[in-house]
């Protein structure tokens, strides 16, 4: 487990309010990041349908909107779940030490 977020509480005697502070931080980051990509995927697949489904073109020209928009979504998740997860990584190894 060295290198991992959790190295820092599982090789340290720590007080169980900083153990369950620091996995509320993980597990939140990770929910976050779940949050984002089913909202991503959503967005494809309502996009997907409206093109796929429909012979509006109105309805299609929000289909071609919608897929962008998922794909933004999604990386836009992406990034910011990764940003914070090294921000945990650095609080996680910059305190305590």
């Amino acid at each position: 487990m060295k290198g991992s977020l959790y190295s820092k509480f599982t090789t340290k005697k720590l007080a169980l309010g900083e153990h369950l502070s620091a996995a509320q931080a993980i597990l939140a980051n990770e929910r976050t990041y779940l949050a984002y990509l089913r909202t991503a995927l959503t967005l494809f697949a309502v996009g997907v349908t409206f093109i796929k489904f429909f012979e509006s073109a109105f309805i299609g020209a929000i289909g071609i909107v919608f897929i962008p928009a998922g794909i933004f979504t999604w990386a836009f998740g992406h990034l910011k779940y990764r940003k914070m997860k090294a921000l945990i990584h650095d609080i996680e190894h910059n305190n305590g030490d």
